[in-house]
């Protein structure tokens, strides 16, 4: 859409070439206006490519350019601002259960699932009028760990439980990623802030894999984390506690974000409890293998399979180092594992769908 200061200029812009066609003075007052408005024009401009991103700490600044530009982003988050609908208790009843069951079926987290009820929803049962135990204006619940341990699905869990026991309004949550920013739906660090923080007031908003808000723009400036936290920070501030934050990042990234200053500026008036993921052990690996090959109407044919199958899975982990993915990992060791053994052409294998020490060790051998 075309900015609303550029179709205003072009109407005086037209006037005074009518004037001047048809031979009318031309006043001073016009030319003023004139001047001002394509003033307005260029500045409007130079926010939509994001070379104004500094005045978005200034109250008011973001909210006046947004509608001066007219942005399709601005536009469609504004009609989306605000709890989705109220749940009845019955179905935060539902929501709370299914929430835990997910929450327990993580493999390998035990003492992470138990540090989430103890800290965060036993003490929104005890004290309903102040859930979080927090004057501030949000609570945040950063999930730290390794790839594919189960953050993402914990801190869902823990919002939806939290919804379920009425320290959220609503069961709306709102997810924000990297890709998010280049997909050029938002124009700057800021309008991605305040547009996913207002479309998810009265429930959560999900940050993803939270690292990207430090890394450079491209050109080695600043990363959008200081942008971004402003405009959060002041639409959490004009709804305190309405907003559940849930943030997942490797322990690297969670790590950098608790010392970086232009992420503290803040992070750090809002309430944030950590809950950390550690690697998993070798045999939830294996039960991780064997849940995916379960899903693929497979199995280990027996307990040497087993034991080859976790030898295999430490010599994978060992040369992806800090790229190991966990669950991924496990999802393509069974996806190969079947290939494996259909491709070996072993027709009793094959017919009770049963993977074998050897075929699994055929495969650690073609590692090396």
């Amino acid at each position: 859409m075309i900015p609303l200061p550029l179709r205003i200029a072009g109407l005086v812009l037209a006037g005074v070439l009518l004037f001047r066609l048809i031979g009318g003075a031309m006043g001073s007052w016009m030319l003023i206006i004139a001047i001002l408005l394509w003033l307005m024009v260029l500045l409007t401009l130079a926010w939509d490519f994001g070379w104004l991103n500094g005045l978005a700490k200034v109250p008011g600044v973001a909210k006046f350019f947004s509608f001066m530009s007219a942005s399709r982003a601005q536009q469609t988050h504004s009609a989306e601002v605000g709890p989705r609908g109220q749940l009845s208790d019955a179905d935060r009843t539902k929501l709370f259960g299914e929430a835990r069951v997910r929450l327990g079926a993580l493999e390998g987290i035990e003492a992470t699932e138990d540090e989430i009820m103890q800290r965060l929803v036993a003490p929104a049962e005890e004290d309903p009028d102040n859930p979080f135990g927090t004057k501030a204006p949000a609570m945040v619940a950063l999930f730290s760990g390794p790839s594919g341990t189960g953050k993402s699905t914990a801190a869902v869990a823990a919002a939806q439980m939290l919804t379920g026991k009425k320290a959220i309004e609503t069961a709306n949550i709102v997810g924000v990623r990297a890709t998010d920013l280049r997909s050029g739906q938002y124009g700057t660090a800021a309008q991605l802030g305040r547009g996913k923080a207002e479309q998810a007031l009265g429930g959560t908003l999900l940050i993803e894999n939270a690292g990207w808000l430090l890394a450079d723009d491209g050109y080695g400036g600043p990363g959008p984390a200081e942008d971004f936290g402003a405009a959060l920070l002041d639409v959490l501030i004009q709804h305190p506690q309405r907003i559940f934050i849930a943030m997942t990042a490797s322990e690297q990234d969670a790590a950098r974000l608790k010392r970086a200053p232009e992420v503290q500026r803040w992070l750090g008036k809002l309430t944030t409890r950590e809950f950390r993921i550690d690697e998993l052990p070798e045999d939830t690996l294996v039960e991780l293998l064997e849940r995916r090959l379960e899903d693929m109407g497979w199995a280990l044919e027996d307990d040497n399979a087993a034991d080859q199958a976790r030898r295999l899975m430490l010599e994978v982990k060992d040369r992806a180092g800090a790229n190991f993915d966990n669950a991924e990992s496990c999802r393509r060791m069974a996806e190969q594992l079947v290939e494996l053994v259909r491709s070996d052409g072993e027709d009793d294998a094959v017919r009770r769908k049963l993977v074998g020490r050897e075929a699994i060790k055929q495969m650690d051998d073609q590692l090396e």
